[in-house]
């Protein structure tokens, strides 16, 4: 080993080494560091898609569960063409409770120009005549209706009987009554959440 031609190839052949061990050891580097980051993408998709799944099926869960609840509000307004339905359900109360019931000044908001699912009111005037018994439960009634309203201007008067030979007071009960309406359909607005 003495001959320096020997110790040249041997130094040249181990500079050639270490290049190329230090090429490798870098290859191998940048090849595992790219690796490493595509792994933590593919699992930061992966536990990103997780978490929207499950937050999905929470809200199907909670829609699921709130149905019931849905539909009580839903009955609870008046819908946009219910004005008929509103009135006949006026009417029913003189025939429930014996008293002469008059519908008069019917009027509603204009819901042309509203999203659906905004509020807007029918109102109507009443008038009702009859016993004492009759006018209170008719009251009554008005106060209880299945859907959302108010009373207001609500006056009580005793009269006579319009039968001269009877002479048991009347009375006539008036107020103004004022229902809510939803606009548009509920249905429609929100979202369908039973899909799969």
């Amino acid at each position: 080993m003495n001959n320096p031609r020997t110790r040249i190839t041997l130094l040249i052949f181990s500079i050639v080494l270490m290049i190329a061990s230090v090429g490798a050891y870098l290859y191998m580097r940048y090849t595992a560091s790219s690796s490493l980051e595509r792994t933590i993408e593919a699992k930061n998709i992966v536990s990103n898609e997780e978490a929207r799944v499950a937050r999905e099926k929470g809200v199907r869960q909670i829609y699921s569960s709130t149905q019931n609840d849905r539909d009580r509000v839903r009955n609870y307004f008046l819908a946009e063409g219910d004005a008929v339905p509103f009135i006949e359900s006026l009417e029913k109360i003189g025939s429930a409770t014996g008293a002469s019931v008059a519908i008069g000044a019917i009027s509603a908001d204009n819901t042309s120009k509203l999203p659906a699912g905004s509020f807007s009111n029918i109102r109507a005037h009443v008038d009702a005549i009859g016993s004492w018994n009759a006018v209170m439960r008719t009251l009554e009634l008005a106060e209880v209706m299945p859907f959302a309203s108010n009373l207001s201007n609500i006056r009580l008067e005793m009269g006579e009987s319009p039968n001269a030979k009877i002479k048991t007071p009347v009375w006539k009960l008036a107020f103004d009554i004022n229902a809510v309406v939803i606009v548009g359909s509920l249905a429609t607005s929100t979202p369908n959440y039973n899909k799969k």
